[in-house]
């Protein structure tokens, strides 16, 4: 019996993790730079665990619904 998680940690490498989002390599690189997705080192290459995949796709999905409950104005000025 082990004491860790029962399903091992899966590790994505960066173009895997491009393939995921649906995006270029370029900018999965830089959502890893910038730390937006959480990544780490296995020698020279950078990692990114499936959960910080999967919390990235929450906070865009939490941020998406604090935008769309935003009151939308149309201008600054005062209605007379």
């Amino acid at each position: 019996m082990t004491d860790g998680p029962s399903e091992p940690l899966r590790l994505l490498t960066i173009t895997e993790l491009a393939r995921t989002l649906g995006v270029g390599v370029e900018t999965a690189r830089a959502l890893v730079r910038t730390g937006e997705i959480a990544s780490v080192r296995c020698g020279q290459d950078l990692k990114v665990p499936r959960l910080c995949v999967a919390r990235y796709f929450a906070q865009l999905q939490d941020e998406a619904f604090e935008r769309s409950r935003r009151p939308r104005g149309r201008g600054t000025r005062p209605v007379a």
